[in-house]
């Protein structure tokens, strides 16, 4: 009620996450009652004793259409996610999320009930990694701008994110940099990028090729190994050890769990709403790290 209030004080519509109009009441969902409907016309659930080949066996003869519910809670384990501009930010900040229904009006959703709570940490970790590192969301009324949408599913096994970064841009060339390029918005829109994927890295932890932390080694060190030219096993002396400083930092704990890191190059018309370019060739899409 407070959001509601402070939200008409500003002038805006209050702002639902689309995905809990139905949580209250699921079999009120749409696509329920196009099944219901659908259903109603067959006779998979009649005995056969029942069924006269020679009448039209309709919905006054078909038992009632059951529908089992599973949770209402986190069953969301893909979602594409809309980019764009928080139209109450004054800095420009980024929002992520989904449009309200019939408009292109976003809805953040950082705490979307429907959503798999890897997705939601994943959306959380990187509307601060955006606004940390400056990235400019896409602007569909002008064309402009870099980071389109964000695509995630989730592993079930492990809980991991396959991350899918839609970016308004062609392929960018392999290689050094294109400072040489007489195309300033696409040297900075790679600069951005590298540095957005960057920051991706340092905060999430990848399945495949780590998260760039040391690894720790096993076993012992041979004799003369290491800072004090000891033996770390003699538990006697432990004075020439080397021990922590205050001053080393300490990794910070990944905020969520990365299985994959992909960027597809999507620059298509601005008033397209294709999320993925199908037609695109395989160079449009680039596969980071996982």
């Amino acid at each position: 009620a407070q959001k509601r209030q402070q939200q008409k004080k500003q002038g805006g519509r209050p702002q639902q996450d689309p995905s809990l109009k139905f949580v209250r009441n699921p079999q009120g969902a749409p696509i329920v009652q196009a099944a219901r409907r659908y259903f109603a016309t067959k006779a998979f659930d009649v005995p056969p004793h029942v069924t006269n080949t020679n009448t039209n066996t309709t919905a006054s003869s078909n038992p009632k259409f059951r529908v089992y519910l599973d949770k209402t809670e986190g069953w969301r384990t893909v979602c594409k996610l809309a980019v764009r501009r928080d139209p109450r930010s004054k800095e420009g900040h980024v929002v992520i999320g989904l449009f309200q229904p019939q408009t292109h009006e976003i809805v953040s959703v950082p705490d979307c009930t429907a959503h798999h709570p890897s997705i939601n940490a994943a959306i959380k970790c990187l509307t601060t990694i955006c606004n940390k590192a400056g990235v400019v969301p896409y602007d569909e009324r002008t064309g402009t701008g870099y980071l389109r949408y964000v695509a995630l599913t989730v592993e079930r096994g492990s809980g991991r994110i396959q991350l899918t970064l839609v970016w308004n841009s062609a392929p960018y060339p392999e290689g050094e940099s294109t400072t040489t390029s007489d195309d300033d918005d696409d040297d900075a829109g790679k600069i951005m990028l590298e540095k957005l994927i960057r920051e991706i890295r340092r905060a999430a932890s990848c399945g495949v090729d780590g998260d760039g932390k040391r690894k720790r080694r096993r076993g012992r060190k041979k004799k003369g190994e290491g800072d004090d030219g000891g033996d770390d096993d003699n538990d006697g002396n432990n004075s020439n050890r080397s021990e922590p400083t205050k001053t080393e930092s300490t990794p910070a704990a990944p905020q969520f769990r990365l299985h994959s890191l992909w960027v597809h190059y999507n620059s298509t018309w601005r008033h397209s709403n294709a999320i993925f370019d199908v037609a695109a060739p395989a160079s449009s899409w680039r596969h980071v790290c996982g």
